[in-house]
């Protein structure tokens, strides 16, 4: 009997010194991070700490404040919670306060939701390679500091490794009931959903992002009685610059204009002849057929130029 309590007493104490370390090396990687954003440029604050002995690392950051170089954007909220299981670290729920702060170039405001949170899965190697990720909203209503309003009633985004691979993904978006801003109508489903093709894998080594391909499976836009459909596939070269084109299907294309005008997207001026424009384009049907294209660094909505063609290798 002795024995056994003696080892029972050895197993808590090595899981005791097991917890405090992994929960001493959390908060030593967030703070880490936190100084190696500083050292490129960010204004990166926040308070750490880490609790849940014995069975959790529920790791809090407060007062949590970034802002990128250039401070376009910026991100403020009262807290980030990461909590994991101590047995299964590499398994991570982030949990985000009912409001927080955002700036991003031309606007400033305040997100609320009932509920936002994510889960993600990093596997059990020293990497830490990325293999899923899950976040999920309700009632998401951005109010902008210039007095507009955006409601999002139910967000889901996924990303996950695609099996037997190390560097392609599986990428799915879908948003429900979008309230847009007054006298714009309201979105019934946004969905888009493609395939990724990396260069290398992502994992904590990770500086820069390299994009091979990006396959398009379907693109869904439900705007009341406009629904806009599509599909393709992008090839981008060494430098970062897409190739390809997604096919666009567009019907009762005559809706869009006046809410496109009422969004000041297009100019009330110029509405009779966008209108024309369209007729041609759609050859006087109700569906419109467009290509999304992109070619030699450019851009194009067929036969319409939009511009330089973005470029798909990203850099932390």
């Amino acid at each position: 009997m002795r024995r056994l309590t003696y080892f029972i007493v050895i197993c808590a104490a090595l899981y005791g010194g097991y917890w405090f370390i992994g929960a001493n090396r959390v908060e030593a990687g967030v703070r880490a991070a936190l100084v190696e954003l500083e050292a490129e440029g960010w204004d990166a604050e926040a308070e750490v700490n880490t609790r849940g002995f014995p069975s959790r690392f529920d790791t809090t950051l407060s007062d949590v404040s970034f802002a990128v170089p250039g401070d376009q954007w910026g991100y403020e909220a009262p807290f980030v919670q990461a909590l994991a299981l101590s047995y299964r670290p590499n398994n991570v729920i982030i949990v985000l306060p009912d409001e927080q702060r955002l700036r991003f170039p031309g606007d400033t405001g305040t997100l609320t939701a009932d509920r936002l949170r994510a889960s993600a899965t990093v596997q059990p190697n020293l990497a830490l390679a990325f293999d899923n990720l899950t976040a999920e909203g309700e009632m998401l209503t951005y109010t902008s500091d210039r007095n507009w309003t955006l409601l999002i009633t139910k967000l889901i985004t996924a990303a996950r490794l695609q099996p037997d691979t190390n560097a392609s993904y599986d990428v799915y978006a879908k948003l429900d009931d979008i309230t847009l801003p007054e006298g714009t109508g309201a979105i019934t489903t946004m969905l888009a959903d493609a395939d990724v093709r990396l260069q290398d894998p992502l994992d904590r080594t990770t500086v820069e992002v390299i994009v091979e391909q990006i396959v398009v499976n379907a693109v869904q836009v439900t705007w009341d009685n406009v629904v806009l459909t599509g599909r393709g596939q992008l090839d981008v070269d060494a430098s970062g610059l897409p190739t390809g084109q997604i096919g666009l299907e567009i019907e009762n294309w005559q809706a869009i204009l006046p809410r496109l005008v009422d969004a000041g997207v297009i100019d009330r001026n110029f509405s009779d002849q966008a209108l024309t424009m369209g007729s041609l384009f759609a050859a006087g049907q109700d569906k419109m057929v467009l290509p999304l294209k992109f070619e030699n660094g450019y851009s194009s909505l067929g036969p319409l130029p939009l511009g330089p063609a973005p470029r798909l290798h990203f850099t932390r």
